[in-house]
């Protein structure tokens, strides 16, 4: 028998918000207000290419480094697990941090 979630440790865990309706087995969109406090949550910003000046940066040879283009916005694209029932936006989840690294966000279960 698996003994997984009462042998797991979870230390990690946060309360995700649903920012649109999900199916099971699919990317949806999620807030986390623990790592997000001060940003507006009531829209989903729309993802935007901003690109990195590297005119402060002080090194040999700049041209080495070059300009980088990064995606900014106010959610997490998280997938749902096939365990979990298709839902509407505004639901409620439990999701951890594997190892405490933010970019091992996995959903546990509905709240």
């Amino acid at each position: 028998m698996n003994n997984f979630y009462t042998d797991s440790k979870m230390y990690y865990s946060e309360i995700a918000i649903a920012l649109e309706d999900y199916q099971p087995n699919t990317i949806c969109k999620f807030r986390i207000p623990a790592i997000m406090p001060f940003i507006d949550n009531s829209v989903v910003a729309k993802q935007t290419n901003q690109i990195n000046n590297t005119v402060s940066i002080d090194n040999y040879n700049k041209s080495s480094i070059g300009e980088t283009k990064y995606n900014c916005c106010n959610y997490l694209e998280l997938l749902v697990p096939k365990h979990i029932p298709a839902g509407k936006v505004g639901s409620k989840f439990i999701v951890t941090f594997i190892g405490g690294d933010i970019d091992k966000c996995e959903l546990i279960r509905e709240v």
